[in-house]
């Protein structure tokens, strides 16, 4: 399974733990291929240092962790899918980019589309089921 977590999900990872941690652990323990893009990680470090006061060498440290669990794509297309907050698209640019069969977001402009192409946008505890009912 290929899968974009997006900035709030990786925020709730890191700092809150929960379904979205289980989900970045599968990543980092390579059950599901986590895909990530620079966009996406610019934004989650922006946010950890504004809103969570991390310093830049914390986040850095992060944003190298959570590189080496994932696989990092370069889109190519911009996608102009998301007119509410097109911000957003950064997610569906990664997802077709890495050709990810899931978006785990919590973003209610993002899971109002609630697939992408093939791609299927999913919340955590709707990806978490859909992961265990695969593995039975």
């Amino acid at each position: 399974m290929r899968v974009v977590l997006d900035s709030n999900i990786l925020i709730s990872a890191i700092n809150y733990g929960g379904i979205p941690r289980d989900i970045y652990s599968l990543g980092k323990y390579k059950l599901i291929d986590i895909i990530l893009s620079e966009p996406i990680l610019k934004e989650t470090s922006g946010v950890l240092e504004r809103k969570f006061q991390y310093s830049h060498e914390i986040t850095t440290l992060i944003s190298s962790e959570l590189m080496g669990s994932s696989i990092v794509v370069k889109p190519t297309k911009r996608i102009n899918e998301i007119k509410d907050d097109p911000s957003d698209n950064k997610f569906l640019e990664a997802a077709i980019a890495g050709n990810a069969d899931y978006i785990v977001s919590g973003d209610k402009h993002v899971l109002k589309l609630k697939k992408f192409k093939d791609i299927l946008i999913v919340t955590p505890a709707e990806f978490l089921e859909v992961y265990n009912n695969d593995k039975l």
